[in-house]
């Protein structure tokens, strides 16, 4: 088992499974520092940046309309993992430190975002073991482990 930790400070917004993906949903309000880390090592496969508007953050609307980065990593587990950071209202930039093909170590700060913004981790649902939160719960980047993975 390999226990994952929540990329970002905040509080979960909602917990997807879906047929072959899981998807952690993490809000962070204004107080929170807004640095977000990468949950495994591995390599930069991709990184998406698109330009978008400003809706607020706790919305599901938000991750269809906003300002958004996706940064997957091919981790060296063999399976990729996305953190997406998804801009809200007051948040009017995110800033990332990597680009493709960069190494990246487990829970190396890999990007910043404003205030009230919003983090999706998602990975494939084969190797998630177990969900160790729920909506609602407070997590501490680095710290709250979220998820055992079976690997």
């Amino acid at each position: 088992m390999k226990a994952i930790y929540s990329p970002a400070n905040g509080y979960i917004v909602d917990v997807r499974i879906r047929e072959a993906k899981v998807s952690i949903v993490i809000f962070m309000p204004l107080w929170v520092k807004h640095h977000i880390l990468t949950p495994l090592s591995g390599v930069v496969k991709k990184v998406y940046f698109k330009m978008g508007k400003f809706k607020i953050a706790t919305s599901r609307e938000s991750e269809l309309h906003n300002t958004r980065c996706d940064i997957t990593i091919n981790t060296d587990y063999g399976f990729d993992v996305t953190i997406s950071a998804i801009a809200g209202i007051i948040a009017r930039r995110i800033k990332y430190f990597v680009k493709e093909g960069d190494r990246v170590e487990e829970l190396q700060k890999i990007a910043h975002i404003g205030f009230g913004s919003r983090v999706i981790l998602t990975l494939p649902r084969s190797i998630v073991y177990k969900i160790l939160i729920k909506p609602r719960s407070r997590v501490k980047a680095g710290k709250t482990q979220i998820l055992l993975l079976n690997v």
